[in-house]
């Protein structure tokens, strides 16, 4: 909480520089916030701990382009009449494909996954074909299927 606060108390117009934002590195700078000093050596209120800088790390803010910027983006654009469909590609590209129980699924099923890009199309397609027993629609599933051993 401390660090969204800090966010807004920086940034001026965060919406529209996370909307305008051309490339990753402008939409890292966005997030290139710390939580104030009380917090350098808290975690909770009226306890004092160990001294150290409270910053969003790489791997959340990647989670937040993903799963936040990215899609919000996409409709925003969407709702003015732009398209921003090789913008949204090109930074999906950029960032390292998430981990969980999906992805590391695909990637025993010998699918190549090396971007975020990659992730949220095996995710798109497991939640699509998989959880709905299409196999055969699927061209993962009908790879498999049609595997001689």
């Amino acid at each position: 909480m401390s660090q969204i606060a800090s966010l807004y108390a920086t940034q001026q117009n965060v919406f529209s520089k996370l909307i305008n934002a051309d490339t990753l590195q402008e939409l890292y700078a966005v997030f290139e916030v710390s939580a104030s000093s009380y917090w350098e050596n808290h975690f909770v209120f009226g306890k004092i701990s160990g001294k150290t800088t409270k910053k969003l790390t790489k791997k959340f803010i990647d989670l937040l382009i993903i799963n936040t910027i990215l899609p919000l983006k996409l409709h925003y654009a969407k709702h003015i009449g732009r398209d921003v469909n090789d913008e949204i590609i090109l930074m999906a590209t950029g960032l390292k494909s998430e981990k969980n129980g999906i992805i590391e699924g695909f990637i025993k099923l010998g699918v190549a996954i090396e971007s975020a890009k990659d992730s949220q199309a095996a995710i798109q397609s497991y939640h699509e074909y998989c959880t709905r027993n299409k196999c055969l629609q699927c061209v993962v599933g009908g790879s498999l299927l049609n595997r001689i051993d």
